[in-house]
């Protein structure tokens, strides 16, 4: 609904109005939220992991800094420089939670496959689906024609059908595992994306509904089963941060994913003019996108399969120390 919000308080008032509007409301909700809900308390309270917040924060806000500056040239030494330093953070904040007694994500999980797939396909959710999304209105707009209104309308083919899928995504749960569902929905997704290539400056919005559809269908049972996923890799007493790490990593891979398919938009050619070049970019990052979504299909179809081979060992060491009953001589 975003976007269609978006165009039409643009419309009404201008850009700026969207701001005042999305801070409005948001105040709203916050006195909403003060005065109607009561903060859960645990018997046991965790302590905050500062330095968990601050390498992963500053890491990650220096590899988006690094890839936007990008656009402007690679070998530039502030490009390189954030990269760099950004990647170090990240490196030291796996080094704190390592040593930290209460850390903000606690990697033991990650011996779990079906954390390694919730983790990695939120993360490749935000890279490959999200960051290529949210972009495309503009590329409607600047390289296709459209308006802010009509450009929203032809994204909510994705969107509402994300919706609508997701809402029927439960009838998958007794027929298919998580896991499973992660892997085929997010190949799905690359699969709609691929379908997106061929957008000319100029031409027409049709030719983007095949993709839409399947990517969107593709993006609700992903949704889903990514939600589902987050809580069940997890033990019990570990449900709120199986779902924080499952919302932070989609966030940072959409940050990320912004960065990456803007970068990669902004470094399309063509002799025709910018809206051509803004086409045969975006046709770059379209399939750059399917690829992170094979890519994160994979490690998803590799964690179902790790899965199926812990269960199947369990079950032949359950087998194995499983009493025999005595055989007793036939009284013939």
């Amino acid at each position: 609904m975003g976007p269609v919000y978006a165009a039409l308080i643009e419309k009404a008032g201008g850009w700026r109005s969207i701001y005042w509007a999305l801070g409005a409301l948001a105040l709203v909700l916050l006195l909403l939220a003060i005065g109607g809900l009561e903060e859960s308390r645990s018997e046991a309270p965790r302590k905050l992991d500062l330095f968990g917040v601050l390498t992963l924060a500053s890491g990650a806000s220096c590899l988006i800094a690094g890839l936007s500056e990008g656009r402007h040239g690679w070998g530039r030494s502030i490009v390189i420089e954030l990269l760099v330093i950004g990647v170090v953070l990240l490196l030291a904040f796996v080094l704190v939670e390592a040593k930290v007694s209460e850390p903000m994500l606690d990697l033991a999980l990650f011996r779990n496959p079906g954390f390694i797939a919730s983790s990695g396909g939120a993360l490749f959710t935000g890279l490959a689906i999200v960051g290529l999304m949210s972009y495309l209105p503009t590329v409607l707009q600047k390289s296709l024609g459209e308006t802010p209104l009509a450009a929203s309308g032809v994204l909510a083919i994705w969107s509402g059908l994300s919706v609508i899928s997701a809402l029927q995504a439960r009838r998958l749960a007794t027929r298919m595992a998580a896991t499973t569902q992660v892997a085929a929905s997010l190949l799905l997704c690359g699969i709609g994306e691929a379908i997106l290539y061929g957008i000319n400056a100029g031409g027409s919005w049709t030719h983007l509904v095949p993709g839409l559809v399947v990517a969107g269908i593709g993006s609700g049972v992903l949704n889903s089963a990514l939600a589902r996923l987050a809580v069940s890799s997890v033990p019990a007493n570990r449900a709120a941060m199986g779902s924080g790490a499952n919302n932070s990593a989609r966030y940072l891979g959409s940050a990320l994913g912004v960065a990456i398919v803007v970068t990669v938009v902004s470094q399309g050619k063509s002799v025709k003019g910018p809206a051509a070049a803004m086409a045969s970019g975006t046709n770059s990052a379209v399939l750059i996108a399917a690829a992170f979504c094979l890519l994160g299909a994979i490690i998803a179809f590799w964690a179902r399969m790790a899965e199926s081979r812990a269960a199947r060992n369990e079950t032949a060491s359950a087998e194995a120390v499983q009493p025999v009953e005595p055989r007793v001589a036939s009284a013939n």
